[in-house]
């Protein structure tokens, strides 16, 4: 499994593992940063967003880039795709403790799913922003990871 899912992560980010059987995990956390930048243009554009909005807390901005990001790629590409390239993102950040994580994958896929309703719905894409900050005002992220209890 943990080789497939690097050839999965190696192959989306545009990387050949030809000859190489096992690479450390940090090489290609390393190769995918330098060759898919996808996620932090994101984070530019969720950040300057978010600063459009008055979002003005760290936690809550970095919940709706996580949120954005996510919506935007499942609106525009489709859910699968959201999900790989938020994991990818996710896995690819070997610094982020499991609590981080966690919180991040569980705004991702808030975002993943407000994306997917919006498209079926035909709500246009320039509408996600004042839907996610009304989400996030409701209380649908996760904004502080002490709340987060991880199963041992």
């Amino acid at each position: 499994m943990k080789i497939r899912k690097i050839l999965l992560i190696t192959t989306i980010a545009g990387i050949s593992v030809a000859g190489a059987y096992k690479p450390s995990r940090s090489w290609i956390a390393d190769k995918a940063r330098t060759h898919f930048p996808l996620y932090s243009s994101y984070r530019k554009e969720g950040t300057k967003l978010a600063n459009e909005l008055g979002i003005k807390e760290h936690s809550h901005k970095d919940a709706f880039v996580h949120a954005y990001t996510s919506a935007d790629i499942a609106y525009r590409k489709g859910e699968k795709a959201a999900r790989i390239l938020g994991d990818l993102n996710e896995w690819a950040r070997i610094d982020n403790p499991p609590t981080d994580k966690y919180m991040d994958d569980f705004n991702n896929q808030k975002g993943i799913k407000i994306g997917r309703l919006l498209k079926e719905k035909g709500v246009p894409i320039d509408s996600l922003p004042k839907i996610l900050k009304d989400s996030l005002n409701k209380g649908s992220f996760i904004l502080d990871v002490s709340k987060v209890k991880l199963k041992k």
